[in-house]
């Protein structure tokens, strides 16, 4: 008689997608084929870059709230760091998910999309 634990197993590894990144190494570059992404790239490349910039200042000014002989105020890296994280985050999630088709999510209503 299999376990509790038999049985999760059982269900996690037949419930997988049979297109992994494993399988199949393109799926996971497969959205930078949409005519949409494709169309407005500027538009993605702008809020991927939101997203890093914004993370490398958060490290950024959480190094130096570490180190206090730094002199500066963590605060003055933080604040755009985090001005610029959250806009990038949203963007980025929301293009992927309007990629795959979620529902709910749709280029249409991104204002700064050309349809």
């Amino acid at each position: 008689m299999p376990t509790i634990l038999q049985k999760i197993k059982d269900v996690l590894t037949h419930s997988q997608s049979p297109t992994t990144i494993d399988e199949n190494p393109d799926v996971f570059l497969r959205w930078t084929s949409h005519p949409l992404v494709k169309k407005n790239r500027r538009v993605v490349l702008a809020s991927f870059l939101l997203l890093v910039t914004g993370v490398a200042l958060i490290f950024t000014g959480v190094v130096i709230q570490l180190n206090p002989e730094a002199g500066v105020s963590s605060a003055i890296f933080f604040i755009p760091g985090f001005l610029l994280f959250i806009p990038g985050v949203y963007h980025v999630i929301y293009i992927s998910c309007a990629v795959r088709g979620r529902r709910g999510f749709k280029f249409f209503y991104l204002p700064y999309f050309e349809k």
